[in-house]
């Protein structure tokens, strides 16, 4: 008896098969991207902002400040990631080491003390994907990271601070755009700018798309 009751089952997963084929979802629209062989220069820039004041701060603010970092010393780059990408074609790049920590400690009668010891990768890890859209740069971005916070101690280990963002960006070339953020503390920005690079005929140099006539 249960050779209709799989010929029925079959028939039910064909139909819904066949008017999911005949009525698709419609997906978001984003800008016309092109292919032209483009190359980018992507930098990615995670920071902290040592202004206790900058949870009020505007992102405009926030960008002004990170630009003149040099100058007022308020952002601390945690790390900077650049990697090149050719228009349609991901680009990744993954940096991190597997570290070892203490996460407590055993005190046996006559034995002495054991260490409790524990095995963490931290690092970075950056996929994304740019094409050139009206004009500016559709970036598609997967940025995450870990590190310890602090050395710890044998009783205590050090925190581990995680920062994850997906997204995706229209940018224009040569201006950082914030990704995003959080005021907590202890925790990162993520700050990007991406830079449209042409090889110059008969020069090793590379000039910004902006800077072309």
């Amino acid at each position: 008896m249960r050779k209709p009751v799989l010929q029925l089952a079959l028939i039910v997963c064909l139909g819904h098969s066949a008017q999911a084929q005949d009525d698709p979802k419609p997906a978001a629209a984003l800008p016309n991207a092109s292919t032209g062989g483009e190359s980018y220069l992507v930098q990615l820039s995670e920071f902290r902002i040592k202004d206790s004041s900058h949870a009020g701060w505007s992102t405009d603010e926030i960008v002004k400040r990170f630009e003149r970092r040099e100058e007022d010393g308020a952002v601390e780059i945690v790390e900077t990631i650049r990697l090149s990408a050719l228009s349609g074609h991901e680009s990744m790049v993954q940096v991190g080491r597997q570290a070892r920590i203490t996460v407590g400690v055993i005190s046996t009668p006559g034995r002495g003390s054991t260490r409790q010891m524990e095995s963490h990768n931290i690092g970075t890890l950056v996929s994304l994907t740019a094409e050139p859209a009206d004009g500016k740069v559709l970036l598609r971005l997967s940025y995450s990271s870990s590190r310890f916070e602090g050395t710890g101690t044998d009783e205590s280990p050090p925190d581990i601070v995680t920062f994850q963002s997906d997204a995706t960006l229209l940018l224009e070339a040569g201006k950082p755009t914030l990704v995003g953020g959080s005021s907590a503390s202890e925790t990162s920005y993520l700050m990007v700018s991406v830079d449209q690079v042409r090889q110059i005929p008969g020069s090793r140099r590379t000039k910004s798309a902006d800077s072309q006539p």
